[in-house]
């Protein structure tokens, strides 16, 4: 609970779609109207297939805030996956939290169905007794299918109960549920030469499909043939004629939903069961005139609006993905998305999803809502909103507030290439259905967006990497050749036309007697005496100093600012002295430096700096070498 308000948790996909969208608004309704909230968990795919990206969308039920959701509705008829329904289940059991599941039974949960046998034996029923048929045949669905052989097996009984004699090699026929098999199978049942009295169809496309067929062939229905269907889908009522058929309300589902939940509330009682019956749609097809017909200009129209819509918000869409995915920074992001005007949203991202040194495809570990968060975006902040971190268990941007609004909060993971990056959640201000429909469009979106940006930024950040390897020595982690030549032009270009403002001083350290060191200690320890040259230079310059190996023994500072040369022999000299006292090594590190600085105002390129500072330290090691 939050306060005295109870909050119910509903695991569902595609929200977007008619069934869906209708239990989640009737649902609302009722908990609203005692106080209560609903806090939706959304996929857009009804995850049937067992396709790998689904998997993403699954990290939405981990989301789930148990510590203060007081049930669980699984909607296990559109969810379609046994395998995470039955997960879910353990989850919530360990919660101690009841669930109701809409569809099929688990153990530990209560069950709400419609009963879909006894409303398909009633469709027959309604034909035999009402129309006085006894040669029927049944287009069944594919065989083997469970809900198929279900009806199949209905419709049997059905006919046995009635004293009809049941022959399924003469009385089935197999149209898949869909329509091409069905066009096949009633071209066949036509061909023997002699219709049934009527044809009951597993669904109500089969039935549209069988008309069809049937009209194209010169047959009246129902005149010459009954054809009943089953589900009540909206395309039976633009059917001519239209069909007859059984309705499975989502309003009636959610009532009973309700009903269940706030009986265990109140009393402590969670039913086991509960069956509802589904609604006779009684029309043309089998000569009754109970539908009604729904003016089809009207609805064609309203269709090429939505269409439209769609397709000029896709173009929208793709814009503002293309954009993001051409940001430099989080805050470009946010930017982009704040101009894109989301209404009725906000993002988290998991702020390893917005790290460009994470790779893309490594699968993030930890439960989302124990680790940090950034908000990206919030469409009810206000100018001058910035992407900042967010406490993962406030859920979201004024929980109370939006809860306070009446509205179902719709959770819906984000994702690419399976990868979880975070969380979306909708709070639509009234049940608009075009605010549903809009859903699935606006998280590919922002999946495509974030992605893409990750997989950007990324590669940018490889390619950085794989420069600083290009110009970095590895032996001695100090620029390379090439590394010096880039970063000195970067230096000079700050002052403009290669003027140095200040002067610029070249320090050069060779090393002295590497060869001897080689010869007889080894390579090894000649890297060593190379290495440790090289922390003396780089110790003895100052910080913004670029440091370089230009040569096997010889090491290379530029900077450009005023630093005493003495001073920096001095240092490079007590830094060896005291690592050679105490290196415990059969030999001694020394070095010679030749330090030349070019005055305020010159042009010498970096070739003429480093030769005048070469002469120099080749006159200091000439000088050791004659004081010997």
């Amino acid at each position: 609970m939050l306060g005295k308000r109870k909050i119910i948790a509903l695991c569902i996909s595609k929200v977007h779609d008619t069934t869906s969208y209708e239990f989640v608004v009737a649902l609302n309704e009722k908990l609203r109207q005692r106080g209560d909230s609903l806090f939706v968990y959304n996929t857009c795919s009804d995850l049937y297939w067992g396709r790998l990206e689904e998997k993403g969308e699954m990290s939405v039920f981990d989301l789930m805030p148990y510590q203060i959701i007081d049930a669980v509705i699984i909607f296990e008829e559109k969810i379609k996956d046994e395998q995470l329904v039955g997960e879910l289940v353990s989850r919530v059991a360990a919660h101690d939290i009841p669930a109701i599941i809409v569809g099929n039974a688990y153990q530990g949960c209560a069950q709400a169905v419609f009963d879909y046998q006894e409303g398909f034996a009633n469709v027959i029923r309604h034909v035999i007794h009402e129309h006085h048929v006894t040669r029927l045949h049944l287009m069944s669905g594919l065989k083997g299918n469970p809900f198929s052989d279900s009806r199949q097996n209905v419709f049997q009984r059905v006919l046995q109960e009635n004293g009809i004699e049941y022959d399924e090699q003469s009385m089935v026929s197999y149209g898949d549920f869909w329509s091409d098999p069905t066009r096949i199978a009633t071209e066949r049942l036509i061909e023997r030469g002699e219709l049934p009295e009527a044809l009951i169809c597993a669904n109500d496309t089969m039935a549209i499909v069988s008309c069809n067929v049937l009209k194209k062939h010169g047959y009246s229905i129902p005149e010459d043939i009954i054809v009943t269907g089953f589900d009540g889908i909206d395309d039976i009522k633009f059917s001519a004629p239209t069909i007859t058929s059984c309705v499975c309300s989502y309003n009636i589902m959610a009532e009973n939903v309700c009903d269940m939940l706030y009986r265990y509330f109140e009393e402590g009682i969670l039913e086991s069961r509960r069956a509802i019956m589904p609604s006779m749609v009684l029309a043309e097809s089998c000569g009754c005139k109970g539908a009604q017909t729904i003016n089809a200009s009207e609805y064609v129209n309203v269709l090429n609006d939505r269409l439209n819509y769609y397709l000029e918000k896709e173009m929208h869409l793709a814009g503002v993905t293309a954009r993001i995915n051409n940001c430099k920074s989080i805050e470009e992001v946010c930017a982009e998305l704040k101009k894109s005007i989301l209404p009725d949203m906000c993002c988290l991202l998991r702020a390893d999803s917005i790290d460009e040194c994470v790779n893309p495809l490594q699968v993030p570990q930890g439960d989302v809502l124990s680790e940090k968060l950034c908000l990206v975006y919030d469409s009810e902040a206000g100018e001058g909103f910035t992407p900042c971190d967010f406490d993962a268990g406030q859920l979201v941007p004024d929980l109370q507030g939006l809860l306070e609004r009446g509205k179902p909060l719709i959770f819906i993971a984000l994702n690419f290439l399976n990868i979880p990056l975070g969380y979306i959640c909708f709070h639509f201000k009234d049940y608009a259905a075009g605010n549903y429909y809009r859903v699935p469009q606006d998280v590919t979106s922002m999946n495509n967006a974030i992605g893409g940006y990750r997989n950007m930024r990324y590669q940018h950040y490889l390619a950085k990497q794989i420069e600083e390897m290009y110009r970095q020595d590895i032996l001695i982690g100090l620029y390379n050749r090439n590394g010096l030549m880039a970063a000195y032009q970067e230096m000079v270009s700050d002052h403009g036309q290669e003027k140095i403002s200040e002067g610029i001083t070249i320090v050069l350290a060779d090393l002295d007697g590497l060869k001897k060191i080689n010869d007889n200690y080894g390579h090894g320890e000649g890297d060593h005496a190379i290495h440790t040259v090289a922390q003396a230079l780089k110790n003895a310059c100052p910080k913004n100093a670029v440091c370089a190996r230009f040569g096997g023994d010889e090491m290379l500072a530029i900077f450009d600012e005023e630093y005493d040369p003495d001073l920096i022999k001095k240092d490079i000299t007590a830094y060896l002295d005291s690592y050679n006292s105490t290196s415990g090594k059969p030999y001694v590190v020394a070095a010679s430096v030749g330090i030349y600085k070019a005055e305020r105002g010159s042009c010498l390129d970096i070739e003429e700096l480093m030769k005048r500072a070469d002469e120099l330290m080749y006159a200091e090691k000439l000088a050791k070498k004659v004081s010997r």
